[in-house]
């Protein structure tokens, strides 16, 4: 019994050492505001625009609007059968920081998508302007990041990050002479 209650009483104790140690190294961070712009002439140059994941969609291009962003792209079914497929996104940034991107509509050749052809659209598209805008980003911050407000218009996105820096600490024990 005084066994269990040793144990218990360790585990307890490790358990708080190891939530204190991620607190002692967020204090060690600074963050740094930035803004970076982005054109939609960059984005479909962007890696992930001419060269997808998936290698049914083709001819990709990506068009910016007033807070909306809608992708055009042709999309190759394994039978052979090509669709012109458009689908329409809202980008916005979560409360954790996190740029998201809401699906508002699709249409393939031309008519409102099916139940089907929005789910294999979604699959497609939803990353693919998503992923080039956070390359941009990660390129031109040069370390990790948080997205805090992002603006979407014709032609351009301005997204404010925090970015994040460690510091370092000064060196201890040495004395100039």
């Amino acid at each position: 019994m005084k066994t269990t209650r040793y144990l218990l009483a360790a585990l307890c104790v490790a358990a708080v050492a190891l939530l204190a140690v991620p607190s002692a190294q967020a204090a060690a961070l600074t963050t740094t505001p930035r803004t970076v712009t982005i054109t939609e002439d960059q984005i479909n140059s962007s890696y992930r625009i001419t060269n997808p994941v998936r290698r049914s969609v083709t001819n990709a291009h990506v068009t910016l609007g007033d807070g909306i962003v809608t992708i055009s792209a042709t999309i190759t079914h394994r039978d052979g059968t090509s669709y012109q497929a458009q689908s329409v996104w809202k980008p916005y940034i979560s409360a954790r920081g996190a740029l998201i991107f809401g699906f508002q509509s699709a249409t393939v050749n031309g008519q409102p998508a099916t139940r089907a052809d929005r789910s294999a659209l979604i699959i497609a598209h939803r990353y693919i302007v998503r992923d080039a805008i956070r390359d941009y980003i990660r390129r031109q911050v040069g370390g990790p990041c948080q997205y805090v407000n992002l603006t979407v218009t014709p032609g351009l996105v301005t997204i404010n990050v925090n970015v994040y820096t460690r510091l370092t600490p000064a060196p201890t024990g040495s004395s100039a002479q």
